[in-house]
């Protein structure tokens, strides 16, 4: 680097100052969109199981389980990274403010988190897609079963005979009063 021109080391030196900016701009985002993305996947699977396929109807319920305990983590992880991300920078700028060399503490525990907060959102939003499609599908195929054997007892007939085994009527079990 002792061979660049003044005005190239500066060059550099602005460059490095956008990259560490965008850097934190990304990890700002990234901590919003991850409780975002975690609370809005946790608030729609919680609807799919309330309103659309009831939890009485519902198979394979571990998975529905797991991916919102995955999302609820998430959240929580969120919060403890930003805790502990404010209090390193609370520690470093109290050690420059003293002139205390040599006593920053590098913050590796955000990143480390937030590659879990990304895993943990990753595979709750693939658990919640498997358990959504495997209930719909459920769902429909026992929706055609009870409408097939609703329509089955409806064409049954009800045969009433004299003491010849004569047929007399049939009746049709929408015919019949629903006291019978």
């Amino acid at each position: 680097m002792d061979d660049l021109t003044e005005e190239q080391k500066n060059d550099l030196k602005e460059f490095l100052e956008t990259l560490k900016k965008d850097y934190r701009y990304n990890i700002e985002l990234f901590d919003k969109q991850s409780v975002y993305i975690a609370g809005g996947a946790l608030a729609i699977s919680l609807t799919f199981i309330r309103d659309i396929v009831p939890l009485n109807m519902s198979i394979f319920l571990l998975l529905y389980y797991v991916s919102i305990s995955f999302f609820a983590l998430s959240i929580l992880l969120s919060f403890l990274s930003f805790l502990i991300s404010s209090e390193i920078i609370n520690h470093n700028k109290r050690v420059l403010e003293h002139s205390k060399k040599g006593r920053f503490k590098i913050d590796k525990t955000t990143t480390i988190f937030n590659f879990i907060i990304a895993g943990l959102i990753s595979i709750g939003i693939i658990l919640v897609v498997i358990f959504t499609i495997s209930n719909l599908n459920n769902y429909k195929i026992n929706s055609n079963n009870l409408r097939l054997n609703t329509m089955a007892e409806k064409e049954k007939r009800f045969v009433n005979t004299d003491s010849d085994n004569t047929i007399m009527k049939t009746l049709r079990s929408d015919d019949l009063h629903e006291s019978l």
